[in-house]
């Protein structure tokens, strides 16, 4: 019951960032606003996190641990970023004003992480290996930095064109390396 309350208590004030988003550029939303926005203590805020970038990238990644779970299902990979992009789309205010904040490289860089470390444990599982070459891992590391700020542009210029489309060119530019892989 514990967890169920934590967590519940994480999705609140998730719920009242992203509320907050809306109208409000991130790096200008204080712990104060988004604990009163819901009703929450600061206490509860600090319970779970450390600042509101901890949230924020809270956020992304539960959000989207579904969708990167598919990739681990043997989804194809083009479908997947298809997923992530329709996601962002869909939670628009939020991921442009994340991706556009003064700290943008907090989540930028949280997001290029988290991209980077999800290849490298599926092509690792693949692979059957525990480290990875440095020729892949350099790919891979190149491949996220690519596909997150391919995103973040895309974001930029209003998420005009359709997210599968995107998904489609970020899937065609994948190194070599990594494509066989994936």
């Amino acid at each position: 019951m514990g967890e169920a309350i934590q967590i519940g208590a994480r999705y609140v004030l998730a719920l009242s960032i992203k509320d907050l988003a809306n109208y409000k550029s991130l790096d200008k939303i204080s712990v104060c606003e988004i604990v009163s926005n819901c009703g929450a203590g600061r206490q509860t805020f600090y319970n779970h996190f450390n600042n509101k970038y901890d949230l924020i990238n809270w956020i992304y990644e539960s959000s989207t641990r579904s969708i990167r779970n598919k990739f681990f299902c043997n989804e194809k990979w083009d479908k997947v970023i298809g997923m992530l992009l329709l996601h962002i789309k869909e939670n628009q205010p939020f991921y442009v004003n994340a991706f556009n904040n003064e700290e943008k490289d907090i989540f930028i860089n949280f997001v290029i992480k988290n991209t980077s470390d999800a290849y490298k444990k599926l092509i690792k599982r693949r692979v059957g290996e525990k480290t990875l070459s440095d020729e892949l891992a350099f790919a891979i590391d190149f491949y996220s930095y690519s596909a997150v700020y391919s995103a973040k542009r895309w974001s930029e210029k209003k998420m005009i064109e359709p997210p599968e489309c995107l998904a489609n060119k970020i899937y065609k530019n994948m190194p070599p390396e990594l494509r066989k892989w994936l």
